[in-house]
């Protein structure tokens, strides 16, 4: 089972990435790896919320945490105190919902697209040119890289904005983002408040 992470604020506000086609680093159960080659990402340039697979008995709002963390380099639980999780199953996708204030997103927001997701551009360049040539290194000279370089981009959208709702409705029609709308429906109907017609 896979489970997506969603931090949004109570305006309907929330962060969505685009993948990497290729990964080159990874943390999977404890451990980091290079990839000197490169490996194919999953939904590869497509929009993506972070997430990935439950590991053992985690729960899906574990999980949301722990992938939240590995793929953007901000741990919620101690960046921002005021956290609060629900937690959604779409049968073999989760969701773990995590509203902060407006001020706590933007914060967040602006650290993940400007110094963790760019750092993390600049390890897997440095792999690809042979000057990292094991793990622990990636963040010896890159310390505010993520743990895993999935994430290529991060952005914002809001789903009460009309222009961003025509988007996430796009996402449906993708066998690769599709559960990301039904993830996405649940934040704007049973936690933003607001009805899809």
């Amino acid at each position: 089972m896979q489970s997506y992470a969603v931090l949004y604020e109570p305006s309907g506000r929330f962060l969505i990435a685009t993948k990497f086609d290729l990964g080159y680093f990874f943390f999977e159960h404890g451990v980091g790896q290079i990839k000197t080659a490169g490996q194919v990402l999953n939904g590869a340039g497509k929009a993506a919320l972070p997430g990935g697979r439950i590991d053992g008995n985690e729960s899906i709002a574990a999980a949301a945490h722990r992938e939240f963390r590995e793929e953007t380099g901000v741990d919620i639980a101690t960046a921002v105190p005021t956290v609060q999780v629900t937690q959604h199953s779409f049968g073999a996708y989760g969701a773990g919902y995590f509203r902060v204030s407006a001020a706590e997103f933007n914060t967040l927001a602006m650290r993940i697209a400007t110094v963790t997701l760019p750092a993390g551009e600049q390890a897997a360049a440095a792999i690809r040119n042979r000057t990292i040539n094991n793990y622990t290194d990636v963040h010896a000279r890159f310390p505010a890289a993520p743990p895993s370089n999935e994430l290529r981009y991060s952005y914002t959208w809001n789903v009460t904005d009309p222009m961003d709702w025509q988007q996430i409705q796009q996402l449906q029609h993708d066998r690769d983002t599709n559960w990301y709308h039904a993830v996405l429906v649940h934040l704007r109907v049973n936690l933003i408040g607001v009805p899809v017609y």
